[in-house]
């Protein structure tokens, strides 16, 4: 029996066109992100506390996003006129910022309190981050992380011009009364470790911090003073050929708080 095929009659009507599909969401919209205000990396917002808590490490799901293109700065810091990367930007600090993070820091419920301390000089400190284990060589994991006060700081200090690139990941205070004969043994940060850039904040009275170069003992001195509500920056030469100290002396008020952030070089904190 011979097979038949019928064909369809041709229709002179344009095809319907395909509704399109709409793109699937992709994973960055349904997990929903947020800038990290240590880091300034973008986090999934459901790791973001176990992210900043842990020193701004990495998190399965939180891919780190941060814009190549910095912001043009707004405040620009001051060269010394011979000492090569020292910085000073005068008034960084109003009044009440500098009250709220004395509060915080003298507040009888801080955590870490205050504690006496004899590391490079007679002083009470505490600190916030990653730690330094000096004798071992390494770094440790934080103990405590970086308070909410600190980290609107740390916002603050990228914009000044030589800091736009500056994620501290660890921070300490120095309580300086010079009644107690408080002082800052001249010093170098641990150069392979600390970081590059180092800076601090002057609160509650100013101070002259002198510079020695490291290793050569009739090599001049250089006598900074460093005022109050302001912010120090040392990097290059600065930060790795001199040693740094403040002799009782040269605390100019009774009272002298100091606040220095560092980006120390943990391979699990990525800038």
């Amino acid at each position: 029996m011979d097979r038949f095929v019928l064909k369809g009659k041709r229709s002179n009507e344009p095809a319907k066109p395909t509704k399109p599909t709409k793109p699937a969401k992709r994973a960055s919209e349904e997990i929903g992100w947020a800038r990290c205000p240590i880091c300034d990396a973008t986090v999934a917002i459901s790791v973001m506390g176990q992210h900043v808590d842990s020193g701004c490490k990495e998190f399965a799901g939180a891919k780190r996003r941060r814009s190549d293109v910095a912001a043009a700065p707004a405040l620009f810091a001051v060269p010394h006129e011979t000492l090569g990367g020292q910085y000073i930007v005068a008034d960084f600090l109003s009044e009440e910022e500098e009250a709220e993070i004395l509060a915080f820091l003298d507040d009888s419920d801080a955590h870490p309190p205050w504690k006496d301390c004899r590391f490079n000089g007679k002083h009470r400190g505490k600190h916030w981050g990653v730690r330094i284990d000096i004798a071992a060589g390494k770094l440790l994991e934080q103990t405590h992380a970086m308070p909410d006060v600190l980290r609107r700081i740390v916002l603050k200090m990228r914009t000044v011009d030589v800091l736009q690139s500056f994620y501290p990941n660890e921070c300490n205070a120095i309580d300086y009364v010079k009644a107690q004969g408080a002082t800052l043994k001249a010093h170098c940060d641990h150069r392979g470790l600390s970081g590059d850039i180092l800076v601090n904040l002057c609160l509650a009275g100013s101070a002259t911090m002198t510079y020695t170069k490291d290793g050569e003992p009739g090599a001049p001195s250089y006598r900074v003073l460093l005022p109050r509500r302001g912010l120090q920056v040392q990097t290059g030469e600065v930060r790795y050929s001199y040693r740094h100290g403040i002799s009782n002396a040269d605390l100019h008020d009774a009272r002298r708080v100091s606040i220095t952030f560092r980006s120390n070089k943990d391979p699990n904190h990525h800038v």
